[in-house]
């Protein structure tokens, strides 16, 4: 989830992230995992890791905190990354 983070920082499209991840056989792509699992949860364990680990770790997304912060913390706010008002799942209609 925070390579995810980190490729989106550097201008991939989150379509394209998950889409190379279900490509490659995974259920799901990790930006709408991260919408599901809740970008405050994603956030929290983000910032848990990196004080924590003695492994470096990338620089917490600011795309990240600035969704938490504006109260945007994906399927259960009904907007994240994705807009889940229109639909449980992410569909080309409802990505944000």
């Amino acid at each position: 989830l925070m390579d995810a983070m980190v490729l989106m920082d550097e201008g991939i499209a989150k379509d394209a992230i998950d889409r190379a991840a279900i490509d490659f056989g995974m259920p799901m792509g990790p930006v709408a995992l991260a919408d599901q699992v809740g970008l405050d949860i994603c956030l929290h364990v983000s910032e848990s890791l990196k004080a924590n680990l003695d492994k470096p770790m990338p620089d917490i997304s600011a795309a990240l905190r600035e969704k938490v912060e504006a109260g945007e913390t994906g399927k259960k706010a009904g907007r994240g990354f994705y807009d889940w008002n229109e639909s449980p799942q992410p569909s080309e209609a409802n990505r944000a």
